[in-house]
């Protein structure tokens, strides 16, 4: 049988009341997998959904490195041209900041947004006020766009997009049980919900 995002749809993924819990799965697993990355000192810096694979038994992958930099490089800190791909860039990579694992994070959490919202966190019409937005504002709560995200995900995926790079997940492997203790069955999510929001603080 294939996997969950291997299936042909039958109805819209909104509308699917355990469609929450199979999308926390996956990019939990894709978490792991740029946790993995950045243990060896890996940059990605160009998470996208066309760099994430699904294997038949659902499990993802992280793909194209091409990108990819050792974060003790010395062409990955301030004053280098932008790379990675516009939309999933994080802040810092438009002003010059340095680019780290916390970068990496932003750009999974967009992906993860969009993954819960179906639309992008930010809307432009033109790449200067894109960077504008990235740089300048706060994005509207994934819950705001779609009802039906949990508040206790919601407040995962708006840490994986703050501005600030410190005030961000330490690592992957933190996002990663962060989402994994979101997406704990319905019954459990308002008892969660509490222990969460103190948890990112």
């Amino acid at each position: 049988e294939l996997s969950y995002f291997l299936r042909p749809l039958s109805a819209p993924p909104r509308t699917d009341p355990d469609y929450e819990t199979h999308a926390s799965a996956l990019m939990a697993g894709v978490a792991d997998a740029l946790y993995e990355a950045h243990s060896l000192g890996i940059l990605h810096r160009d998470i996208k959904p066309s760099n994430i694979l699904i294997g038949k038994k659902g499990l993802p992958k992280l793909a194209d490195f091409g990108l990819a930099k050792f974060s003790d490089s010395s062409d990955i800190t301030t004053g280098q041209p932008m790379l990675g791909t516009l939309r999933y860039m994080a802040p810092e990579a438009f002003s010059g900041g340095e680019v780290t694992v916390a970068s990496d994070i932003y750009s999974l959490g967009t992906v993860l947004y969009e993954l819960m919202t179906f639309t992008h966190p930010f809307k432009a019409e033109t790449p200067a006020a894109f960077i504008k937005a990235v740089t300048l504002n706060r994005c509207p709560s994934p819950s705001s766009v779609n009802p039906s995200v949990s508040p206790a995900l919601g407040l995962v995926i708006m840490k994986c997009l703050e501005r600030t790079p410190s005030a961000r997940f330490r690592n992957a492997r933190e996002l990663a049980d962060a989402i994994r203790l979101a997406a704990r069955p319905r019954g459990l999510k308002t008892q969660l919900f509490a222990g969460i929001r103190d948890l990112l603080r």
